[in-house]
């Protein structure tokens, strides 16, 4: 990194100070920003995550015990996406400078699919050449689209929502 002084001398800022390198400690194929999403079908859940990497099909091992992740979920190395500065909407986003514009990496999306409703899975993700999450759990939604069946009609769904928008 490299840091500079807040204000301008001669229109410019200073450089203070240059860090020493700064790497991930699980190196670019760190598996990071792990979330799981639903899908608009209830047996599916979509689990997505971040690396540096898309050298390697991105897999999900999957399972109703933690010590048995005995399902496999996954898709083409070629299916990672990512971005890049010039394809942002505008200054200073697309401006590839210290300051402004970071490599998001590789943002890989796989699906698991055919669980059952209203159950806990653990799950890990990445793949076995470069990096795995640590094992993570979700829970799978009610049984019926309609929440008319007697095993979920009283089952309380309470909702955070939360947005970063980023800080001017």
């Amino acid at each position: 990194f490299r840091y500079y002084k807040a204000s301008q001398v001669n229109g410019r800022y200073p450089l203070v100070a240059v860090s020493n390198e700064v790497t991930l400690s699980g190196g670019n194929t760190e598996v990071l920003q792990v979330h799981t999403s639903l899908t608009s079908n209830p047996t599916e859940m979509q689990i997505t995550w971040v690396t540096g990497s898309n050298n390697y099909d991105s897999v999900v091992q999957f399972g109703t015990s933690k010590t048995n992740l005995n399902r496999i979920a996954s898709t083409p190395a070629s299916s990672a996406i990512t971005y890049s500065a010039n394809q942002m909407c505008g200054s200073p986003a697309n401006v590839t400078s210290q300051q402004t514009f970071r490599d998001p990496g590789f943002i890989h999306t796989v699906t698991i699919t055919g669980l059952e409703p209203n159950s806990f899975y653990f799950y890990k993700c990445g793949n076995e050449y470069e990096s795995w999450s640590d094992v993570l759990w979700l829970r799978t939604n009610p049984s019926s689209e309609n929440y008319t069946d007697s095993e979920t009609s009283e089952i309380n769904t309470k909702w955070i929502i939360y947005g970063d928008m980023g800080v001017r």
